[in-house]
């Protein structure tokens, strides 16, 4: 998941569509997340599937993440030309959802590097999760699982757009989308550069 191999990986894939109509583009991605509903349909949420990497997660998780694709990139597209791309709390909280065992994958080696701290992620509307690190290795763990150094409260949306890198912590912070707390408050300040986001 390194940038650079999903970039080429991205151009690949891109050159295989000749289509460039912007209607028919579309309607090719309404065929395909068609075609994955179809395929899932029958199957349970918790059946194991290989993702990026050979890493295992579940089908719910996938399809966490797949919504991701639609709703982070349908972004990135309306902000390029200046349309509104309102995304629903819900929506944000499963994306995050699928996103949780993933973490791990993009962690920021450099950054991560001898860390020993613990992160409470609590998202307005009911989801928490710890993330830990002991001496550079990276664990997700369930709350209260164990103490807590820095607790970030957000709201679901600007966690999802700060942490992948379309909206800064300082601005999130500013408007009072996220709050710190904790023993440790000071550990939120570089919590971004821990992972990076392809």
């Amino acid at each position: 998941l390194a940038r650079e191999a999903v970039a080429l990986d991205n151009d690949r894939r891109i050159a295989d569509v000749p289509e460039t109509d912007p209607e028919k583009l579309a309607g090719l991605v309404v065929d395909a997340v068609d075609w994955f509903l179809d395929a899932t349909a029958e199957r349970p949420g918790s059946q194991k599937v290989i993702w990026h990497c050979g890493f295992p997660i579940n089908l719910a998780e996938l399809a966490c993440i797949e919504l991701g694709e639609l709703v982070l990139h349908g972004y990135d597209m309306a902000t390029a030309v200046g349309s509104p791309w309102p995304i629903d709390p819900v929506h944000a909280r499963m994306i995050l959802y699928g996103y949780e065992p993933c973490f791990g994958l993009v962690a920021n080696e450099e950054q991560i590097k001898g860390l020993t701290a613990s992160y409470g992620i609590v998202l307005r509307g009911g989801t928490c999760f710890t993330m830990r690190f002991v001496n550079g290795a990276y664990r997700l763990e369930p709350p209260e699982s164990g103490p807590i150094d820095c607790t970030i409260l957000a709201e679901p949306v600007a966690f999802l757009l700060m942490g992948s890198g379309r909206l800064s912590q300082w601005a999130a912070i500013a408007l009072g989308l996220v709050n710190i707390e904790g023993p440790r408050p000071e550990l939120a300040l570089g919590f971004p550069d821990l992972f990076t986001y392809p």
